[in-house]
């Protein structure tokens, strides 16, 4: 049973593998961040995609309502390389109930509540109410910088470039205000070669922007503004108050 298992997932990831993306031109991530894992998700016993996510508690799993909204059970695992072998643990996704509103506030934020608790040392936090705006105000939005967390290709062009590896970025913050964000995303930059500190793309859905060098997701990774993993991407702030009443309604 566990070797059938181990195969369905390893299916399921390299399946997802072909439309989706992860962080580029940025390294693996090894030990640093624990608590970001990697999450298969399955509708009516087939497996649909893959996302990124943050453990908030040994039991919450917090990722983007993208990923969670058609879906009936999720597969997490930690391990920073996944393999057939990697420990697993299943549970159940919920979707922001007003998520798919217009842009720019999509309420693209999800959860997944795991059946058994997954004991680290080290969890994900939530920020508090309103604190990424303060860094709009400041000067120097290029020295504003997220670390960004998640799983998945390494390249689209020409062919996908699969690795079920957790890798890590530092890209800039862009801005808080432009018609896409509206104050409710964060637009960060792309990448701009191998030397760039790393910029998001498609299978990054779900994972954080850490704020700095901390703990505390800002955002999760929602959408991207070009095909090629090149350009800037968006992650849904998670400082708002809409944000966090869901988020809290399963943290307790």
């Amino acid at each position: 049973m566990k070797m059938r298992l181990a195969a369905l997932l390893l299916a399921a990831v390299v399946w997802a593998g072909a439309p989706l993306s992860a962080i580029i031109w940025a390294g693996p991530d090894g030990a640093r961040h624990p608590y970001v894992g990697i999450a298969i998700f399955f509708a009516g016993g087939q497996p649909t995609h893959f996302c990124s996510g943050t453990l908030l508690s040994p039991t919450v799993f917090l990722t983007a309502g993208h990923c969670t909204t058609g879906t009936d059970l999720a597969i997490v695992s930690f391990d920073s390389v996944f393999t057939g072998g990697s420990p697993i643990t299943f549970g159940t996704p919920f979707t922001h109930p007003d998520y798919g509103t217009p842009l720019p506030n999509t309420r693209d934020v999800g959860v997944v509540v795991l059946a058994s608790e997954v004991v680290l040392g080290q969890y994900g936090a939530l920020p508090d109410l309103g604190v990424i705006d303060a860094l709009a105000t400041q000067r120097g939005l290029s020295n504003q910088r997220f670390t960004i967390v998640g799983y998945g290709d390494q390249a689209i062009v020409p062919f996908p470039a699969f690795e079920p590896v957790r890798y890590v970025g530092t890209p800039q913050l862009v801005t808080l205000e432009s018609a896409l964000t509206g104050g409710f995303n964060i637009h960060l930059s792309g990448h701009a070669g191998r030397r760039a500190p790393g910029g998001a793309c498609f299978g990054d859905s779900g994972g954080p922007a850490l704020i700095g060098e901390t703990s505390v997701v800002g955002g999760v990774g929602s959408f991207v503004l070009n095909d090629n993993c090149t350009g800037a991407s968006l992650y849904y702030r998670v400082d708002t108050e809409d944000a966090q009443v869901f988020i809290l309604g399963f943290l307790g």
